[in-house]
């Protein structure tokens, strides 16, 4: 089964290329253009990661990220942003985001991070239960 990506950014061009890097990576996204989407999403389905752009229509994706966080849920979660401050990268990772990503970004650069994480948090998941 392909691994479940949520893509969370209020602008329809990089969604469109952040599904098709997932798909070229054997990926299965769903794109949605909000924050409140994204949190409707991850209360009917589960994902393997989650990109996530700060600055949405209707909220800061860093409130999206410390919902989900408050929630409980672990998915990883990559940070994808044009706003390239030193303090908002580290407000996020603080939040609780795996890593975060400036745009313009290299798609075959990103694919190979959430490959990564995806393969470090397999990693974890089964060391822990063991």
């Amino acid at each position: 089964m392909a691994d479940q990506v949520l893509i969370v950014d209020d602008d329809p061009a990089i969604c469109k290329l952040l599904e098709k890097v997932m798909r070229s990576n054997d990926m299965d996204s769903q794109a949605v253009g909000s924050g409140e989407q994204a949190l409707q999403a991850l209360e009917t389905r589960t994902f393997d990661i989650i990109l996530l752009d700060v600055n949405l229509g209707d909220m800061e994706g860093f409130e999206v990220l410390r919902r989900l966080r408050e929630r409980g849920i672990k998915t990883p979660v990559i940070i994808i942003s044009g706003r390239n401050e030193d303090y908002d990268s580290l407000y996020g990772l603080s939040l609780g985001a795996d890593d975060y990503v400036t745009k313009p970004f290299r798609p075959v650069v990103l694919g190979a991070k959430v490959k990564a994480l995806l393969r470090r948090s397999r990693e974890f998941s089964s060391a822990a239960s063991q």
